[in-house]
């Protein structure tokens, strides 16, 4: 990159972005902007690394409904399981109750 940090900023391009809305990478985007912006003549493509890994921690809400349920998630009540299925916390407790109480009452 010829001319970086003084004479102009790093190229930013992201590619394959996969489980963030269109409002979450528009938000990405302004925020790597305002960085550079920010920060013209300094090298910054470390502190970009960071608002990028801000952002998508700001973001990291799944998009899609609870399969239990069919609710939308919310950010603070969901469970992510290894396969990354999400359901809200409560749905999946209850799910996994009405299992052992019907393998109690298959066993009797």
């Amino acid at each position: 990159m010829q001319g970086y940090p003084l004479q102009q900023g790093p190229v930013v391009t992201l590619k394959d972005v996969r489980g963030m809305d269109e409002d979450g990478l528009r938000q990405m985007h302004e925020r790597i902007r305002e960085k550079m912006d920010g920060h013209k003549g300094e090298p910054v493509l470390f502190d970009l690394v960071e608002t990028v890994r801000d952002v998508l921690n700001e973001n990291n809400a799944p998009q899609s409904e609870c399969t239990v349920c069919l609710m939308p998630m919310a950010r603070e009540a969901v469970v992510r399981a290894g396969c990354y299925h999400c359901f809200h916390d409560v749905c999946l407790q209850g799910a996994v109750d009405y299992q052992v109480q019907s393998l109690r009452n298959h066993s009797d």
